[in-house]
């Protein structure tokens, strides 16, 4: 059997003069391939070196999600038949221009969906847009906003160049935590300290100690007792009230002071209440 191997016949018509991006910009370079184009192979390369390699695929495309100063560079094509063969072409140089220096500020990022406070967010340069939900002018409120994130952009476009800056900063805007009773309403006078729930909790009253409640240190009569529940920035307090018991049961029995075993039954006597 005799096999020939047929040089794909196509060229590269694309002649790529020098092109400036801005900073951050989206960029698909295209070489225009024509004619018989089945099963090429594209290698980029910076020229300053052709061990550099930017990208080698079958997709021609030379593509960047968000070009950045560094790259800023010549680039050349080498495209590859199926045979092996190859075409040197594509060369161009990519300028960047940096985009504008941009600052967002003033706003935490994190809020509690009971702050109805309008924060104020500084941002520079002056005569760009800000941009997000909950805002009105420069002042953002939690409370209007809603329960989520949230994402604020401040956007600022340079006149001269054309190229956009932007800041940005996410607030997450947290519902109250999730409260319930946290100890039994009687206790006596004499009952062991309790330990009450821990997580995320703080208490205040009498007979509290850190996260301890000791009975008699609260002595007898009734008290109230206050848990702060805070998670992410935002806090609930649930009151209680507990009464101490000062009255401690008597649980002695009066027996006679000794009975023979032939004696009749003996009524034992319990003590009141």
């Amino acid at each position: 059997a005799i096999y020939v191997n047929v040089i794909d016949n196509f060229s590269i018509t694309n002649t790529f003069p020098t092109v400036t991006y801005c900073q951050n910009e989206p960029v698909d370079i295209d070489p225009g391939i024509t004619g018989y184009a089945t099963g090429l192979t594209y290698t980029w390369y910076t020229y300053d070196s052709l061990s550099n390699i930017v990208a080698i695929s079958h997709n021609k495309v030379l593509h960047f999600d968000a070009v950045q100063p560094a790259n800023y560079n010549q680039y050349h094509l080498v495209v590859t038949d199926r045979c092996g063969a190859t075409t040197t072409g594509g060369e161009f140089l990519m300028r960047i221009t940096p985009a504008p220096t941009t600052t967002l500020t003033g706003l935490n990022t994190v809020y509690c969906i009971t702050d109805s406070t309008d924060h104020t967010a500084s941002y520079s340069p002056a005569g760009g847009i800000l941009a997000g939900y909950g805002l009105t002018g420069n002042k953002f409120n939690a409370k209007t906003a809603g329960l989520g994130p949230h994402t604020i952009t401040y956007s600022y476009t340079d006149t001269a160049s054309g190229c956009t800056g932007i800041s940005s900063i996410t607030i997450t805007v947290n519902n109250l935590p999730t409260d319930s009773l946290f100890a039994d309403s009687l206790y006596c006078i004499n009952s062991t300290p309790v330990q009450l729930p821990v997580t995320n909790s703080t208490y205040t009253g009498a007979g509290i100690s850190g996260t301890v409640f000791t009975p008699a240190t609260a002595g007898a009569g009734y008290h109230v007792i206050t848990r702060t529940v805070t998670t992410y920035g935002c806090s609930s307090h649930l009151t209680q009230n507990i009464h101490i018991n000062a009255t401690i049961p008597n649980a002695t029995i009066t027996a006679p002071a000794s009975v023979c075993l032939q004696t009749a039954t003996h009524t034992l006597i319990a003590a009141t209440p």
